[in-house]
């Protein structure tokens, strides 16, 4: 996604904005990858685990396209199998430290992805306080979104996006 797809869908000319954009562009791809358990490009992720003696881990980001090591209290593990759901199976005796360095993430980003990252931006951007109005028998009431929510449209274009895990 980059700035000149949010401008173009924003409708806004020029470069006066193109700072605050940026950061909201910025704030939409790590919120939506959050919210997803995923990267919208492939990225290698390191994640460090304590084990619990179960026989399967899943790790936090997904689809899963390749585990590249797998250590056990700093000893290379060989034997397990691993999912593009991000399921790691074998077994991981209690509290033992595991480090998996695995690579995560999408060839392309999804369209709903995009979608969802552009209706994030034009949310902001457009109401920079997170007002949400409703009318009470005339009078009228402000409401505040929290700051760090995405809007409940964006969540719901990404809803297929999420683990099932």
């Amino acid at each position: 996604m980059t700035l000149s797809e949010v401008k173009a869908y924003l409708k806004i000319d020029g470069d006066d904005h193109d700072t605050v954009i940026q950061i909201l562009l910025d704030a939409a791809v790590s919120k939506t990858q959050d919210y997803c358990s995923t990267y919208w490009q492939e990225t290698e992720v390191t994640e460090k685990r304590t084990g619990d003696g179960k026989v399967y881990h899943y790790l936090y980001r997904s689809p899963v396209k390749e585990v590249s090591s797998l250590t056990l209290d700093g000893a290379e593990v060989t034997g397990y199998k691993s999912f593009e759901n991000g399921l790691v199976y074998d077994y991981w005796p209690k509290l033992s430290e595991m480090v998996i360095t695995y690579t995560a993430g999408y060839d392309v980003t999804p369209p709903e992805a995009k979608l969802a990252m552009l209706m994030c931006v034009a949310d902001w951007f457009n109401n920079p306080q997170g007002i949400d109005l409703e009318n009470l028998s005339g009078v009228g009431s402000a409401t505040f979104a929290k700051e760090a929510d995405l809007p409940d449209r964006v969540k719901a274009k990404l809803s297929n996006l999420r683990p099932l895990c």
